[in-house]
């Protein structure tokens, strides 16, 4: 087998689509999103023009950075240790001075109830023992998710037909709840971008934190195309209120006709009037709060590659958190995804002590907890590596200091 850094991109894009460790940052795109800041290589072992194994390496001040990668068969240990070897040749010839890699394969995977019980991946010390043979140091099987550069955490639903009925008792629930309360959810497209990025401002505004710009999710838009999936609730509290007006109505005059008769249809009614009033009651009260017309409660931003999906980005005005749109958004999302042949949905990162507030709302739609390997490093300049471990944490935690 050789090993190239002049892969095809077509046969590359291929190779990636058909690995069941196929992802959004070993993408040809992710490269580009990444191109004010990084650059990168593409590199592949080949055998008689076909790729055996690749990697995308984004490069920056001598760091290179496999995110996710390389693809390859893991279970093939020979194939493994010739891409290190051939990795490490050529990060020397390159003038690399930190390799870091963040292998797609996973240590384990269960459902949130049985996780803790659950076993490693019994290929774990296998990996772990090549990947230290070849010189490479394992950053361990750390928690928080600021100690690696992608989550060692990640919450992942299998998608499937009839996905939702799959969903908890308690969120198919809430989906329909978000029915009931006039929520509708659409597809958007790059022209409705600002009814996106209004519900990413109001989380950070409410999270006191920064997100990305107008001009990243439009690139976004334009390199990924069909496999963006951004979908964003809407309720008209005006319509509403007339809703809730005209169906109050309605059964008033339903339960005037009864009369004497059909005493349980006439507590059915009373009841279902009941409920409509609270509805009126939650309306009138975000009317009053000046909450008026079309308001945009939540949205999301998805992307879809092969058999996988990464839902990278989601926002919602807490205003407006009585009503349960970000349930349907995220079961409109899946099942468009799984239209698309997407059978792995992960709804991103967790801190691994599984203590985390993100978990309580992303455990709703029957996932599993995946959990990775981290980061393996293989260090070509000591003093880099150094500045690296210890310089970098530093400026961060002073910058931080800074804006304080």
């Amino acid at each position: 087998m050789n090993f190239i850094d002049n892969v095809d991109v077509e046969k590359y894009n291929n190779f990636l689509k058909s690995s069941e460790y196929c992802n959004i940052f070993q993408t040809t795109e992710w490269a580009e999103v990444k191109s004010e800041t990084w650059n990168f290589k593409r590199v592949a072992l080949v055998d008689n023009g076909n790729i055996c194994a690749t990697a995308q390496i984004l490069v920056r001040n001598g760091l290179w950075y496999i995110a996710r990668g390389p693809i390859l068969d893991y279970s093939n240990e020979l194939l493994l240790r010739q891409f290190l070897e051939e990795l490490k040749k050529y990060a020397h010839s390159k003038g690399a001075k930190l390799v870091k890699i963040d292998i797609p394969e996973i240590a384990k995977r269960a459902t949130l109830i049985s996780f803790k019980e659950e076993d490693y991946n019994l290929k774990k010390d296998d990996i772990l023992n090549i990947f230290a043979s070849q010189g490479f140091t394992h950053q361990g099987f750390t928690l928080n998710m600021s100690d690696t550069i992608q989550p060692r955490f990640e919450v992942v639903t299998q998608l499937e037909d009839n996905i939702v009925d799959k969903f908890p008792k308690d969120t198919r629930r809430l989906i329909r709840d978000a029915d009931k309360k006039f929520v509708k959810v659409k597809q958007i497209g790059i022209d409705k971008i600002d009814d996106f990025l209004y519900a990413i401002e109001c989380t950070e505004k409410r999270k006191g934190i920064s997100l990305r710009n107008r001009e990243y999710f439009e690139k976004l838009f334009r390199l990924y195309k069909d496999n963006c999936l951004v979908f964003v609730s809407y309720i008209n509290i005006d319509e509403a209120i007339i809703n809730c007006k005209k169906n109050i109505s309605n059964l008033d005059n339903e339960i005037i006709m009864l009369k004497e008769k059909s005493p349980k249809k006439k507590r059915q009614l009373e009841e279902q009037k009941v409920s409509v009033n609270k509805l009126l009651d939650l309306f009138t009260e975000l009317y009053d709060e000046g909450l008026t017309g079309e308001r945009i409660i939540s949205s999301s931003f998805t992307l879809v590659y092969g058999s996988s999906a990464e839902m990278i980005y989601a926002g919602m005005d807490a205003r407006l958190s009585k009503l349960p749109a970000q349930y349907k958004v995220y079961a409109e999302t899946m099942q468009k995804a799984y239209s698309l042949g997407v059978k792995n949905f992960s709804t991103g990162g967790i801190e691994g002590s599984l203590n985390d507030n993100l978990l309580l709302f992303k455990s709703k739609f029957n996932p599993d907890i995946v959990e990775h390997y981290g980061e393996f490093d293989y260090s070509i300049s000591k003093l880099y590596k150094f500045m690296y471990d210890y310089g970098l944490p530093l400026r961060r935690k002073f910058l931080k200091l800074l804006k304080k």
